[in-house]
């Protein structure tokens, strides 16, 4: 689902104590802004054998409005770097630190573009999506088939 390829089978998911951990560095990092509990993380995170995706989204609770970040790293699945996910989350800070220093922000992206940071490639998109929502709806309908 959080892959920028185009595919039939479902990714491994990400520990999800690295995504906890994830969404703890994102919340303490922006703290002045989810101090109030409105704007809250949420972070998903798939693994194929030829990529890396994590999904990091802004919610805010009194809005319902999302602002989802979706990162996607080519990997080799004889040599995966687990590092590559902290590289992934380290480059996030590009775009939030953009967010929330940009007054009306709403520059959404919906088509992956290609990035680097700390001389590693990768690419990202930014939507209105509410991943967490998504995934629910597609579990749902998959317990219909």
């Amino acid at each position: 689902m959080l892959s920028r390829k185009i595919r039939e089978e479902r990714g491994r998911e990400i520990p999800q104590e690295w995504l906890d951990n994830a969404k703890k560095v994102l919340s303490e990092n922006y703290l002045e802004y989810t101090k109030d509990g409105n704007l809250t993380f949420q972070t998903f995170g798939e693994l194929y054998p030829d990529e890396c995706c994590l999904a990091l989204c802004l919610i805010d609770s009194v809005t319902e409005n999302a602002v989802s970040l979706i990162l996607s790293s080519d990997i080799s699945s004889e040599n995966f770097d687990p590092n590559i996910l902290d590289n992934l989350l380290d480059a996030s800070s590009l775009f939030f630190d953009q967010y929330f220093n940009t007054p009306n922000w709403d520059d959404y992206e919906p088509t992956w573009g290609a990035e680097e940071f700390k001389n590693k490639k990768f690419f990202s998109k930014v939507s209105r999506e509410n991943i967490g929502l998504t995934i629910q709806a597609e579990k749902w309908l998959s317990q219909e088939d």
